[in-house]
C-alpha cells in the first residue's frame, strides 16, 4: 500500500512545538469506491523526530517519538495521524536555519506497511493585517528576481546580503540547497494543460526556505491548497477582487490582483486590507548588490506614503 505524507508543524512557541504527520492511502480508481476506514484498520504511525541540525550552529540533538494518535475522516477521506511534542524548538530562520528530521513508519503490527523520511523547519510565519509576521516580529522581505541577476551567484551571497528569491517553480536541489544555508524563496507556481498545480504545492511545502507559493489563478484557491501547505503562505493571481464573502486573508494570502503592485499603482490600491508587496520590476541586475540596492531605493521613495508588506524587484 502507498501513501501521500505530510509533515507539518502546529503550535509553536518557545516551551515546544507540536508536530504533525499525516498518512493518506493511495487509492487507485475512485476513492469514493472504498472504504477507506476500512482499508486502514489496525494501521498505525510509528517514528521518530530527530534534531535540530544547522550548518551554522551546533546543538544538543533530541530524538523525540512520534505517537499514534488515531484515524481521522473528513469528508470521505481518511488519513493516519502521528504527533511528536518537540521541547525548547529551534526555529527555522535566515540567520539559523535549523532543520529537524522525520522518520515515520506505517505499521501493522510489526509489520512495515510503508516508511517515509523528510527534513522540515519549524518557520512560525503569518499575517496579521497587512502585515507579515515572523516568530512574533514584523517581517519586510527584500525580494529579487533570479532571473535579472547576472551571472547567477552563489546562495551564500544571497544569504549574506539577506535578500529573499524569486523563483518560478523551483526544483528540489535549490529548496533543499536554500533551506540549509538560510534562504528565502518565493516560489512561482504556473498552471495550465498539463501541469499539477497541486502536487508542485505540496512538493514545495516540504522546504522551510519557501515561504511563500505565489500560484497563477483567475479564482480562489480550492482548500486542497491550503491543505497541502499548513505551513506555507498561498498567493493568488487573480483579474479582480474576489467577493468579499469569498475574501479569507487567512487562507488566501494576498488574493487579489493588487497582491505584487507597480509604483504607479499604488495610490488606487492602498485600501487593500492584505499584505501589498510594492513592485519595481529591473530587466537585468550586473550583481545582486545592484537589485539588492533598487529594493533599498523602493523603500526610500515610498517612505512616508505607504507600509508595503515587502518589496520585489
Amino acid at each position: 500500500m502507498q501513501f501521500e505524507w505530510t509533515v507539518f508543524f502546529g503550535d509553536a512557541g518557545d516551551a515546544e512545538a507540536r508536530v504533525y504527520v499525516l498518512a493518506a492511502p493511495i487509492v487507485a480508481g475512485d476513492p469514493s469506491t472504498v472504504d477507506q476506514a476500512e482499508l486502514l484498520a489496525g494501521l498505525k504511525i510509528t517514528g521518530r523526530v530527530e534534531g535540530p541540525k544547522c550548518r551554522y550552529s551546533h546543538t544538543l540533538p533530541a530524538r523525540i517519538p512520534v505517537q499514534f494518535r488515531g484515524m481521522k475522516t473528513t469528508d470521505g477521506k481518511s488519513l493516519l495521524v502521528g504527533e511528536a511534542i518537540v521541547p525548547d524548538p529551534n526555529m527555522w530562520t535566515p540567520e539559523l536555519p535549523f532543520l529537524y528530521r522525520a522518520t515515520v513508519e506505517v505499521r501493522r503490527g510489526a509489520e512495515v506497511i510503508a516508511s517515509y523520511e523528510q527534513d522540515f523547519g519549524i518557520r512560525p510565519l503569518g499575517v496579521i493585517g497587512r502585515r507579515l509576521v515572523y516568530c512574533g516580529k514584523t517581517w519586510v522581505p527584500r525580494v529579487v528576481n533570479r532571473d535579472i541577476v547576472k551571472p547567477v551567484v552563489p546562495l551564500e551571497e544571497w544569504r549574506d546580503a539577506a535578500t529573499a528569491m524569486s523563483v518560478v517553480e523551483p526544483d528540489d536541489a535549490l529548496c533543499r540547497e536554500a533551506s540549509e544555508i538560510g534562504v528565502v524563496l518565493i516560489a512561482g507556481v504556473r498552471q495550465g494543460p498539463g501541469r499539477d498545480a497541486l502536487a508542485t504545492v505540496r512538493r514545495l511545502s516540504r522546504y522551510p526556505a519557501v515561504v511563500i507559493a505565489l500560484i497563477e489563478s483567475v479564482l480562489p484557491l480550492p482548500p486542497e491548497f491550503r491543505l497541502a501547505a499548513r505551513n506555507t503562505l498561498l498567493a493568488s493571481w487573480q483579474p479582480s477582487p474576489p467577493p468579499a464573502e469569498e475574501a479569507d486573508a487567512t487562507d488566501v494570502f494576498l488574493a487579489t490582483k493588487y497582491s505584487f503592485v507597480r509604483i504607479g499603482d499604488l495610490d488606487t490600491v492602498w485600501d487593500s486590507l492584505r499584505p501589498v508587496f510594492a513592485f519595481s520590476p529591473l530587466q537585468n541586475a550586473h550583481s545582486l548588490e545592484e537589485a539588492r540596492a533598487r529594493c533599498d531605493e523602493l523603500q526610500a521613495d515610498l517612505a512616508g506614503k505607504c507600509h508595503p508588506a515587502g518589496y520585489l524587484v
